[in-house]
């Protein structure tokens, strides 16, 4: 059995391989942040997927990803950005693309706020969409604060490995569609006394509202328990299993918001993935807002209170001012030599993608 022990309010599991941190933090109320997979394309019957995964010609994860892609976030709480991490570098494989090894410390240290706390899975698909990923050789293990490399080349360098879309999975079927579809969905799952206890490669595992993450990459259906159940591929230097929906998934999904991560940007250095740039080291330009309001406007006053202290947080440059055209609030967005006007009440999350396709 494994061991769970928290220490200065992190928690651990301890395994004979050593002990790794778990670290996904449980949001007050899930939400709805990012359309569902539905918006996507249609989610399929149980029996669609059925045909689907039984073909003999269905291929995924335990056809593409060997136990080399399993990775080691050892005892930091960088569960939730290591599962992006995996989840983002085999769509970029999955869509013809070299395989790159990507950092999860890098990914973690632009959600942890300074803080070895733990991160929530939206904010982890927020910034593979609109910050991406550097390469693990870049930010290797134990790099989860900005001040422990060099931000300018690793911000740079993450530019090129995003994902171009990510979707909410909010329940089994979505889930199962995805996987069919050989998309990666990064999920919670929680991590108890049975974390290491198995039935052949099926986890035994634990109840609870989710405390750690990881990606799945393969479907199959149990004929004998009718059922689906999900390869997991694990974070925590450990051969891969096998999940269920019931059993190990039903409980986190109410409190955490699964996803699929269908693509990943082309990469700009093409099938030259590891060449590195012609010695530019000017940082990527700091997004600009400009906002105008009103005294009275209901949505101004809302927008100032929830999204202008991300927007801070982010490190924009935010200003008041006039900008051209009726209603209110009204948003005038730029980077570098681009711009984009926008009316109405404006999301940070849908500023954040907007600043990446302007980049």
């Amino acid at each position: 059995m494994s061991e769970i022990v928290i220490e200065n309010g992190q928690e651990f599991v301890e395994l004979d391989e050593g002990r790794f941190g778990l670290g996904l933090q449980l949001p007050p109320v899930r939400t709805m942040i990012y359309p569902s997979l539905a918006t996507f394309t249609p989610v399929l019957s149980m029996n669609e997927i059925r045909n689907v995964i039984e073909s003999s010609e269905f291929e995924f994860g335990k056809d593409w990803f060997g136990e080399d892609w399993n990775t080691n976030q050892n005892g930091y709480g960088s569960c939730a950005a290591y599962a992006a991490s995996s989840a983002l570098a085999k769509a970029r494989y999955l869509g013809g693309q070299d395989r790159v090894d990507l950092s999860g410390d890098y990914l973690y240290s632009l959600v942890n706020g300074g803080r070895d706390s733990g991160s929530m899975l939206d904010e982890n698909m927020r910034a593979i969409m609109s910050k991406g990923v550097c390469k693990r050789e870049t930010v290797p293990l134990g790099g989860i604060y900005r001040n422990k490399y060099d931000t300018a080349k690793a911000d740079r360098e993450a530019f090129r490995f995003r994902a171009h879309e990510a979707y909410a999975c909010p329940d089994e079927q979505s889930v199962a569609t995805a996987l069919a579809l050989k998309m990666p969905v990064v999920i919670a799952i929680h991590v108890g006394r049975n974390w290491s206890r198995q039935d052949g490669d099926f986890l035994i595992g634990d109840s609870g509202p989710g405390n750690h993450s990881e990606n799945l990459d393969d479907i199959r259906y149990n004929t004998r328990a009718g059922r689906f159940e999900f390869r997991e591929q694990s974070s925590h230097k450990r051969p891969c299993f096998w999940v269920s929906w019931d059993k190990h998934l039903k409980q986190p999904s109410r409190y955490h918001q699964f996803y699929a991560v269908p693509s990943a940007i082309q990469d700009p250095h093409g099938d030259k993935p590891f060449a590195e740039s012609k010695g530019d080291d000017t940082p990527i330009a700091a997004p600009k807002l400009t906002i105008t309001t009103s005294a009275g406007c209901v949505w101004c006053t809302r927008w100032k209170q929830t999204e202008q202290p991300k927007v801070e947080e982010a490190g924009y440059e935010l200003h008041e001012g006039s900008i051209p055209g009726s209603g209110v609030p009204r948003f005038l967005l730029e980077v570098g030599d681009r711009e984009l006007i926008k009316v109405g009440f404006w999301s940070f999350d849908d500023i954040e993608r907007a600043v990446a396709n302007l980049r």
